[in-house]
């Protein structure tokens, strides 16, 4: 019996009366409003567009006031009728091009808010544009679409003029005030109140003979307006008076004693103009050559800029500090061909400005930059009792990240970057890497030591760098501007070179080598020796 109930229930509302509208609104096909949208008019057409589906109570659907109901509600399906329904309308309201662009929106308030991201930008650039065009190329009979009250406006009831005609009166609405300066007219750049102030102006020259324009047409208005404007050479923008001169042949020609700009003109040079493109942009040397007769002109041509633009040559810096540490250079390099023996990829420098001096720190990943930047200004502060005051580097994330910023701004230190694709403002720290690589290959290559020993290599190629001498600074090497005094170099060896290491009696017994055979490596920071690899083995000593 329930179920009896519950079925006739459901027949019931299923053959329900449903409700009637009116074929416009159900109609898909049906435009809201006479205004199409292109990409100048989005303002009146989403106004129009707003009204009319406001009156229609369907607002809501793109202005997300009706919101979406979830997918498993019995109400979505409705729902899902009248967004497109709406969609259907918006799109036939807009112009085919643009239609077809966003008919692949999901819902109305999407395909809304789509046009709007895309036309509605609050400068207006694409009206203004419109407006000065249609400015450019004022019609007697079409001025009144740069503004609706440009439109003329007549009476219905005819009345009779002076000599007992019939004429159909206009309303004018134009009386604004103008001012003159020295005989000139200065009007204002609104298309509107430009012809309010020049309606003004022939008044005010007509009212000397006695004429009156109360009776003229707005039509006639216009067409004086633009006339006047054609006539006295006035930019249709600015309104400032571009030149004057004489109407002959379907030409005008500028008085001679006037300051013309080129732009106006007609080139005396158009031969070597028409060659100069005809030859596809060559030089003026080139020219003169091909034509000796040819004068040569002073004319910019735009084209050349953009097809042969070079960058402009960097000049030699060559500025330095007057003490320790008040500026440092750094740069990352890597990373490797190849990982090193010891697991590193990377290595950092620090180049001292004043002294050239170089620190080298090898790195297993790039964000380890900060922690080594930490060790060489802890290494300033203690070993030299100095201050880092300027850190000069690339645009890399490992020197511009947060921790990092926040470091040098908490110890008051200045970083300088270099402008994006500009390495050579960091010329020192770059030229100081291409040094390194290149005595890291000689020590490497001279004593055929594998490439996965590079760190070494480099590691010994920084160590003797910051004791050659260098013309930057007067013959003196780096160390030596440092510590004031001439460096050692006794104790340099062959990078790569055999050498045997003398193996202490509390390791052997009375059978065993005295030495052992091993491969020089560089030299220790930390200790008075050397650093030795096994000839044996994969262990460094």
């Amino acid at each position: 019996m329930a179920e009896d109930n519950l079925f006739d229930s459901e027949a019931e509302s299923f053959t329900a009366p449903r409700p009637s509208f009116p074929e416009a609104e159900v109609n898909p096909n049906q435009r809201l409003c006479s205004v199409l949208l292109n990409e100048f008019n989005y303002l009146p057409w989403s106004r129009s567009i707003s009204l009319a589906l406001g009156g229609r109570s369907k607002l809501g659907f793109v202005n997300e006031s009706i919101e979406a109901p979830d997918v498993a509600s019995p109400e979505y399906e409705a729902w899902l009728c009248k967004d497109q329904l709406v969609m259907s309308w918006l799109l036939n309201s807009m112009d085919p091009k643009l239609s077809e662009i966003f008919s692949f929106s999901e819902s109305s308030s999407a395909l809304w808010k789509a046009v709007k991201d895309m036309y509605g930008n609050q400068n207006n650039a694409a009206r203004v544009f419109q407006l000065k065009r249609n400015l450019a190329s004022l019609q007697q009979d079409r001025c009144w679409i740069l503004h609706p009250e440009l439109k003329p406006r007549f009476e219905n009831k005819p009345l009779r003029d002076h000599k007992g005609s019939h004429a159909r009166p206009h309303t004018n609405k134009y009386h604004a005030a103008a001012t003159s300066i020295g005989g000139s007219m200065n009007f204002t750049a609104n298309p509107a109140d430009l012809l309010n102030e020049f309606s003004t102006y022939l008044q005010t020259r007509k009212g000397s003979t006695g004429e009156t324009s109360t009776g003229e047409s707005q039509t006639a208005l216009l067409g004086q307006f633009a006339g006047f404007l054609a006539e006295s050479g006035h930019d249709l923008a600015t309104k400032k008076l571009i030149g004057e001169g004489h109407y002959l042949n379907g030409l005008y020609y500028f008085s001679e004693d006037l300051n013309v700009p080129k732009g106006f003109q007609v080139s005396s040079n158009l031969e070597h103009w028409l060659w100069h493109q005809r030859l596809a942009h060559p030089s003026e040397s080139v020219l003169s050559t091909l034509f000796p007769s040819l004068c040569k002109s002073s004319l910019v041509c735009e084209i050349c800029h953009l097809s042969k633009s070079t960058r402009l040559s960097f000049n030699s810096s060559m500025s330095r500090t007057s003490k320790l540490f008040e500026m440092v250079h750094s740069d990352v390099w890597g990373p490797a061909p190849l990982e090193s023996f010891d697991g590193y990829r990377y290595y950092v420098i620090f180049v001292d400005d004043f002294s050239r001096a170089t620190w080298l720190y090898l790195l297993k990943f790039k964000s380890e930059v900060m922690d080594a930047f930490k060790d060489f200004h802890n290494l300033v502060m203690n070993h030299f009792s100095s201050q880092i005051h300027i850190l000069r580097s690339d645009n890399g994330t490992e020197y511009t990240s947060k921790n990092m910023t926040n470091y040098l701004s908490t110890h008051g230190i200045i970083h300088q970057t270099s402008c994006v694709g500009t390495p050579q403002q960091n010329g020192i720290a770059e030229r100081k890497n291409w040094d390194l690589l290149e005595k890291t290959r000689a020590l490497m290559l001279q004593m055929n030591v594998p490439k996965r020993f590079w760190s070494q290599g480099v590691l010994a190629a920084t160590y003797l760098i910051n004791r050659l001498p260098s013309r930057v600074l007067d013959t003196k090497s780096p160390s030596e501007v440092m510590q004031n005094k001439k460096g050692n170099l006794s104790h340099l060896r062959i990078f790569g070179c055999t050498c045997y290491v003398h193996i202490q009696s509390h390791h052997r017994d009375k059978l065993d080598p005295k030495a052992v055979k091993c491969v020089f490596m560089g030299y220790s920071s930390t200790q008075k020796g050397y650093k030795l690899d096994l000839a044996i083995s994969d262990t460094t000593r």
